[in-house]
């Protein structure tokens, strides 16, 4: 297989050298890192007497091309790769490929299961921020990357899950604390549950339906909440960022409940 072809041309008094390079050759010599062959269809100036020489110049290059074609086949024969960490109880797969120029092409999965369990709109940490860069495959998210050295990429995942895993077992640890019950005056019901989001809270309130009919019949603030209601139940809901926001809304709610229960309506027309 000719690698490049060297046509000697003269005009105008001046003669010229124009290389055709084996399109086949040139891209494997690329891939492999080498970039010094001449580019095809270049045209150079050379001074008579001076073919043999630039000829010369031509096979060394195209040697050392050769040299580094090989090298980058050996590369290319290395076996895949997967590598697997364990995640909180989940399973994270890094698989890796030998990829041109001497590099590799790696596959991060995630399952889904995982994924559902973080709060987080990032999967790995700030190092693998953009979500729009994952794909969904079955029951796993999967990310492709290519990357020089694999053993730097794995170490930066590792570390990255690291982190995911302890933020899963104190998510974990914080869903599964015990819910909180309150009784208020009026038979109110509150009870306190743990949010699937990250330190917050949910409130879920049920008040008899006439301690709420009352309340907005009298222009109240405990009527002034969007209640739902279920037979002889009026429901309310609210989300708690904190501790602090908890107490707040169980002082406000008492306050509100004492001022309904003291109110007395008087007198009630139909106009």
């Amino acid at each position: 297989m000719d690698k490049i072809k060297i046509t000697f041309i003269q005009t105008n008094s001046r003669r010229y050298a124009v290389f055709h390079a084996n399109p086949q050759f040139a891209s494997k010599a690329y891939w492999a890192g080498y970039h010094d062959l001449p580019r095809d269809e270049k045209r150079v100036e050379v001074k008579p007497g001076c073919e043999e020489q630039l000829i010369a110049e031509v096979k060394e290059k195209i040697a050392k091309a050769e040299a580094a074609i090989a090298k980058h086949e050996e590369f290319m024969r290395i076996p895949e790769e997967t590598r697997t960490i364990e995640v909180a109880g989940h399973k994270v797969t890094v698989h890796f490929e030998p990829w041109y120029y001497f590099s590799w092409h790696v596959e991060v999965s995630i399952p889904s299961a995982m994924k559902d369990e973080l709060d987080s709109p990032s999967l790995l940490g700030k190092n693998f921020d953009d979500e729009d860069e994952w794909q969904t495959r079955d029951y796993s998210f999967t990310l492709s990357e290519i990357v020089k050295d694999k053993e730097e990429y794995f170490s930066t995942v590792k570390a990255e899950m690291d982190k995911v895993a302890a933020s899963i077992n104190q998510l974990r640890s914080w869903r599964t604390q015990p819910s909180q019950h309150h009784e208020l005056p009026g038979d109110v019901q509150v009870t306190i549950t743990p949010s699937n989001q990250w330190s917050r809270y949910e409130a879920n309130v049920v008040a008899p339906k006439s301690l709420i009919d009352k309340a907005k019949s009298c222009g109240l603030k405990l009527g002034q909440r969007t209640w739902g209601s279920k037979g002889e139940h009026a429901r309310w809901w609210c989300p708690l960022r904190d501790e602090a926001e908890l107490a707040r809304i169980l002082a406000e709610l008492r306050s509100e409940i004492e001022e309904t229960l003291s109110t007395e309506i008087v007198a009630q027309y139909s106009v």
